[in-house]
């Protein structure tokens, strides 16, 4: 692991096994925490919700996936989704409620419309706005790249289970 200013020697010195000590620098410090959100966040699956959180089509939340902000949702075939909550054209935030029901996200900045699958939908006055055209299929997408649904423990409930969701590289 490279130390805080780069070398190894730094990064040790804030942690004392011996004593089970460690620095408070290791909670404050900017350059430990963008190597945290790079080394092991990124390579990790993280824990975005349960589907139990969305059990008909149209339900959703907001989660994080460390400083995104992501929907949840369940698609109309029933499909479990998490996208991030941002419009791709001008990176406005296309969900502004923490949890409810829907059929469609819309970005306030200029009215692009999004599936509940993250695909864009419908784009306000496309055809006068957007010379020459360009192809709603083509450039980044809000969809997930990579989520998947994992059992849990069994409870009151069933079987649980939960939503995992894998930043991509």
């Amino acid at each position: 692991m490279i130390g805080v200013n780069g070398s190894n020697s730094s990064m040790k010195s804030l942690v004392d096994l011996a004593e089970g000590e460690i620095s408070r620098e290791i909670f404050v410090n900017k350059d430990i925490y963008e190597q945290e959100k790079e080394r092991v966040f990124a390579r990790a699956w993280l824990y975005v919700g349960h589907e139990s959180q969305v059990k008909k089509a149209g339900d959703f939340f907001l989660s994080r996936m460390g400083e995104e902000s992501v929907i949840l949702t369940r698609d109309q075939n029933g499909t479990i989704r998490v996208f991030l909550n941002s419009c791709r054209h001008r990176g406005m935030k296309v969900c502004r409620y923490d949890e409810g029901h829907t059929t469609a996200f819309y970005c306030p900045y200029h009215g692009w419309s999004y599936g509940l699958d993250g695909e864009l939908v419908a784009v306000q006055a496309y055809e006068k706005s957007y010379t020459p055209p360009f192809r709603r299929k083509d450039g980044v997408s809000s969809k997930s790249p990579r989520s998947r649904t994992c059992a849990g423990p069994s409870g009151p409930l069933g079987i649980r289970r939960r939503v995992l969701r894998r930043l991509s590289r």
